[in-house]
């Protein structure tokens, strides 16, 4: 089992930021600003009640935010990797599209059903597979696969990863509380701390065939 730091978690993941500080606040940027239109877009066809409209702007947003939370991972992994990445990477589903779509709807049954069984178990199965998107990108794994994959690597390690969500919601608000745009420095501070957490966790993987199922 691989122990995490936390403090290691935001140092290396500040490193990050002021070393590739314009690229990442413009890929943030991007991701952030482009929510915030779609969801502005969606309330203003609901409140002039044009629900078919409402539907199809989330139904395009839930795409677009898709093929963000491909191409951040796969962005992040590449930093992690010493790489250099540009803004325009932001666009790159990498392949992953449909099976990110499947794990994505499992990570979500999942989490209904430990919400509904007394909310505790939600956040452990929150918790518990989290890292899908990152083994489904740099492991190459099917989506019930990367799931299992997330259940091993973060056993014996959730309270510091229940920790370091805690500090990650504040370290938001705090961007948020600054002139409100240091929303999108902070979103990639905690988005690399979760890469760095994801990489450490994963440093001793096993090949899917000998995970378990949990």
């Amino acid at each position: 089992m691989n122990t995490i730091s936390i403090k290691k978690t935001f140092s290396w993941a500040w490193d990050m930021l002021l070393k590739h500080f314009w690229v990442l606040v413009g890929i943030f940027a991007i991701v952030i600003v482009t929510r915030a239109i779609f969801s502005t877009l969606s309330s203003y066809a609901g409140d002039h009640h044009m629900g078919w409209l409402s539907i199809l702007i989330t139904i395009v947003n839930v795409f677009i935010q898709i093929v963000f939370g491909i191409s951040t991972v796969a962005i992040a992994l590449k930093l992690y990797a010493g790489e250099s990445v540009r803004v325009k990477e932001v666009f790159y589903t990498h392949g992953k599209f449909k099976d990110y779509i499947l794990a994505g709807i499992l990570y979500l049954l999942i989490l209904c059903a430990g919400f509904i069984l007394f909310i505790i178990p939600g956040f452990v199965w929150m918790i518990k597979y989290q890292f899908f998107p990152w083994l489904l990108i740099e492991k190459n794994l099917k989506p019930t696969e990367a799931l299992r994959a997330s259940a091993r690597i973060t056993a014996g390690n959730k309270w510091k990863l229940f920790w370091y969500w805690i500090l990650s919601i504040g370290v938001s608000l705090v961007g948020l509380v600054v002139v409100g745009i240091g929303i999108i420095p902070a979103a990639a501070l905690v988005f690399l701390g979760y890469t760095f957490l994801y990489k450490q966790l994963s440093a001793q993987y096993v090949e899917p065939t000998t995970v378990p199922v949990e």
